[in-house]
Order: structure tokens, then C-alpha cells, then sequence
């Protein structure tokens, strides 16, 4: 048995996802491949902490002047409340926040009794925020001051150290206490430290997104299945958030079968478009691919742009949720997948007809939509009766407690249960008797009741006559007449 090779990845060269995912990659014919066996390098403080050459490290110099004014402005609310952060510890007095909203806010002297005062506000069609108002005198003492500054937050202790993260792993909470003592002559808790060590790691050393293609999917996809794709994207669970986005297939038994998945922080334009370019080059170029996926307004921009050549459709059932969502009526089920499901246009204009008739604004939605992007009968490509998306919701089944897992965990456990999955449809299909699997045979034997009550007759090799009537029921005298292309 061949191992699945992982085609391609994509981390950030200092991610920090457990220390599991290595930066060994080597290039062989089929994509990249990626060693999980190389662990990236981490280098421990040592005893002594910081030493003065850290302090260059530093996110801002201990020397930066630090004031505000009246009219002062700021590139939006949280920089204003950084810098007076900044000013009240380098100025020893504490604030309490009197006033805020996303618009504005006030802050006034811990002091009741004491005048300053500051309030800023939102500027008129921008997020640029500005001092309106400020009392800079103090009428209070100093005998209610703490060792434990106030506004010295787990946030302001993690700007001292970000970019010292960035370059070297292993802080511990006691030397950002010792940072803080050193420069701002402020004693911090040892929780404090820890949620600052957390903010400033979570910040610099956090997992960005990670494409994995397994080798043989990717081949099996190009060679032997049909040239369908649904693609869809589901949230993660737990403590590590993300969305999972997955391309999937079906295979010759109609089962699902897993192409590709990718990992990103959200659903977004950006992210979208990552993962089908990824998957674009992974797939090559597939004359009459077809990509099926929901309305979602980052696959409706990015889906055309990445695969040009391909068709995209949109999936059926998600149409109807939103037809339910918008008119609140579900009386014209029926007749909507009828529409949806035939490949005649003269059904499909009868059932529209029925739709039009009950509700004229749903048909005109409809066809505002594209009755190309939905309807069989429409459809430039083809798609094999494949209508929704549904077969990503089995997926998300699949590895529905996996999404709760970090994401080197949430990537093993993907790969092991694409593995079992395989070896149990191997053992299967070794008992197949006959060219066909046991579901396209199911799908002739269904048809040939049907097939007796109608003629066909010869155009071509590929083009045939046929005169009868479909219908389970076969009325005298009442028949269809119409072509039917095999190319």
C-alpha cells in the first residue's frame, strides 16, 4: 500500500501550532511533499532573563515621549486608549473610564474628587478619533496609588515583548514581570504576565492557514471520476477557531471522496480565493470541470476568477432555503425541484409556469438568479444529476470531532480517517463481480422497466430518435418525441 503524499502546503515560516509541522519540504513530481517528522527550532531564555541587549526588542524605547492635547487625533479608538495607557503609568496616576461607546469615550482621574479629565470622539465619516475635551490639571493626591498599575493590562505588557517573540521562543510570565519593573517601574501579577505572554504569542506566532491535497485523491479525481466538485466551508469548534473548506467528489460507487481541504482563520474573499488557486494548481487543467457550491459572495467573485476554463453552478437545496428565508413560503417545493430536477425545457417551462402562476415574485427571483447556475435543463456543463452540495455535509459528519481538535491534530486525524476510509472501499470493491459498481448497476436495472415503452431509432453513433413516454405509467396514444446525444 502506497502512502498518501500531502501535494501542497503553506505556513508561515514562524507558525506556532504545536511545534509539529516542520519546515523540511522537498519537491517530488506529484506537488510538494511535507515532513511531519521536522520540528522547528526552540531556543529557551536562559536563567538570567532579559539582559540590556533585549531592551532594543522592545516595542516602543522607554525614551519615546509619550503626551496628549486638546484636538490630538488618532488613527482610531484603540490607539487614543494606548497612549493614554501610556501616559497615565509614565505619569504615576490611574483613570477610570466614565463613558464609552464605539464612538466615543470619556475618562476621568481614579480620584472622584480630582478635575482631569479627557474625552475623545469619532470624527464625522472616518474612524479617526479626536480629543475634544481635556482638563490636564489634578487636584488629587497620590496616597490611593498601587504597585499594580492600573491601566498596566495583559494587552500593554504584551506590546513590551511582541517583537521579542517574533524572534526568539520560551519567554516565561516572570520575564515580562521583570520587563515591566524595568520599565515602568510597575510590578505586574503572575496571571497578568501569563495572559500577556498568551496575547503576544497569539499575535506573532499564530497558525495562518494550511492546503492539503493527499496525492492519490488528487490522481483518482483526474483520471476515473466524474469531473464534478462541490466545494463548501464549515466552522471549527472548541477553543481553536477556524474554517475548514473542502473539495470534495463522488466516487464510482456514488460515495463521498474527499479531493482536497484547506484551513483558515474565516470565511473570506481572501481565504477563498487561497484555497482554489491551491487546488487549481493541484488539479491541473480539467477540460469540463464543473464546481458546485453555495451563494456565498466570496465563491460567487472568486470561483470564475481562479477557474476560468471550469462551470460553476450553484447548489439547488441552499437556493430553496433562501427562497423559504425571503417569501416565507414553502408551497412551491414541489414544483421548484421538479424545475430543478428535469432535463427537458419543456418541463422545466411547465413547472416555472406553475411557480409564476402561485407566486410571480419567487419566479422572478428565480430568474434573476441564473436558471443556467441551477437548473438541469439550463446547465451548460455537466454535472450528472449532481444538483447540491449536500455530500459536504457528510463530510462534515465524517469529522465532526475532529473540528474540535488543534490543527496538527485536526490534519492527522483527517488524513487517518481518509485512509480507513479507503482501505474499507479496497476490501469492498475486490468483491465487485463485472465492470460496474454495485450502484451503477442499481441505476440500469431501475431504468430498463422504463426503457420498454419506448423506441429508439438511429441517427448516428452517437444520436438517437426516441419516441415514448417516461412516465412510470405509460398513457395509449400519448408519447414524447426527442433526441438524444450520447457525445
Amino acid at each position: 500500500m502506497v502512502t498518501p503524499s500531502l501535494t501542497r502546503v503553506d505556513l508561515p515560516s514562524t507558525s506556532n501550532i504545536g511545534n509539529m509541522i516542520g519546515s523540511d519540504i522537498s519537491l517530488p513530481e506529484q506537488g510538494r511533499l511535507l515532513d511531519f517528522t521536522t520540528r522547528l527550532p526552540i531556543v529557551p531564555f536562559d536563567d538570567a532573563g532579559f539582559t540590556n541587549a533585549d531592551l532594543s526588542l522592545y516595542s516602543c524605547s522607554v525614551d519615546d515621549p509619550i503626551d496628549i492635547a486638546i484636538n490630538q487625533t488618532f488613527e482610531d479608538k484603540s490607539r487614543c486608549q494606548y497612549i493614554l495607557r501610556q501616559f497615565t503609568i509614565r505619569n504615576n496616576f490611574q483613570y477610570k473610564v466614565f463613558y464609552s461607546t464605539k464612538k466615543k469615550f470619556t475618562v476621568a482621574c481614579m480620584e472622584d474628587k480630582c478635575e482631569w479629565r479627557v474625552h475623545a470622539s469619532r470624527m464625522n465619516g472616518a474612524g479617526i478619533f479626536k480629543i475634544k475635551t481635556y482638563k490636564e490639571k489634578h487636584t488629587c493626591g497620590m496616597s490611593w496609588m498601587k504597585s499594580d498599575h492600573r491601566q498596566a493590562s495583559s494587552k500593554l505588557a504584551s506590546e513590551l515583548v511582541v517583537n521579542r517573540i517574533k524572534q526568539r521562543m520560551g519567554l516565561r510570565p516572570k520575564d515580562i514581570i521583570v520587563a515591566m519593573q524595568d520599565k515602568y517601574n510597575i510590578v505586574i501579577s503572575y496571571n497578568k504576565a501569563w495572559r500577556a505572554k498568551e496575547i503576544a504569542i497569539d499575535r506573532t506566532m499564530r497558525f495562518e492557514r494550511c492546503f492539503v491535497a493527499l496525492g492519490q485523491c488528487v490522481r483518482s479525481f483526474q483520471t476515473s471520476l466524474r469531473r464534478v466538485l462541490a466545494v463548501d466551508g464549515t466552522h471549527l469548534k472548541g477553543k481553536y477557531k477556524g474554517i475548514l473548506f473542502v473539495a470534495t467528489a463522488l466516487d464510482g460507487d456514488n460515495h463521498i471522496f474527499p479531493v482536497a481541504f484547506s484551513i483558515g482563520e474565516s470565511e473570506n474573499s481572501n481565504n477563498w480565493n487561497w484555497f482554489l488557486t491551491y487546488l487549481n494548481d493541484s488539479l491541473g487543467n480539467l477540460p469540463g470541470l464543473v464546481i458546485i457550491s453555495d451563494r456565498h459572495k466570496s465563491l460567487i467573485k472568486e470561483v470564475p476568477q481562479v477557474f476560468q476554463a471550469s462551470i460553476h453552478g450553484y447548489c439547488a437545496y441552499h437556493i430553496y432555503r433562501n427562497l423559504v428565508d425571503t417569501f416565507k413560503d414553502k408551497s412551491l417545493e414541489i414544483y421548484y425541484w421538479q424545475a430543478v430536477k428535469t432535463c427537458r425545457r419543456a418541463d422545466f417551462d411547465k413547472f416555472m409556469h406553475h411557480i409564476e402562476l402561485a407566486n410571480p415574485l419567487v419566479h422572478a427571483w428565480l430568474r434573476e438568479i441564473g436558471y443556467e447556475k441551477w437548473a438541469s435543463s439550463h446547465f451548460p456543463g455537466k454535472r450528472f444529476n449532481l444538483v447540491t452540495t449536500n455530500i459536504i455535509e457528510c463530510i462534515n459528519a465524517l469529522f465532526k470531532e475532529a473540528r474540535k481538535y488543534p490543527v496538527t491534530m485536526l490534519i492527522e486525524t483527517v488524513r487517518l480517517k481518509i485512509q480507513e476510509m479507503f482501505c474499507k472501499r479496497r476490501e469492498s470493491a475486490s468483491s465487485f463481480v463485472g465492470p460496474l459498481t454495485p450502484w451503477a448497476e442499481k441505476q440500469i436495472k431501475d431504468l430498463i422497466p422504463k426503457a420498454r415503452d419506448v423506441c429508439c431509432h438511429a441517427i448516428s453513433r452517437d444520436e438517437y430518435y426516441i419516441v415514448g413516454d417516461y412516465n412510470d405509467t405509460v398513457k395509449p396514444m400519448s408519447f414524447h418525441v426527442h433526441v438524444v446525444s450520447l457525445k
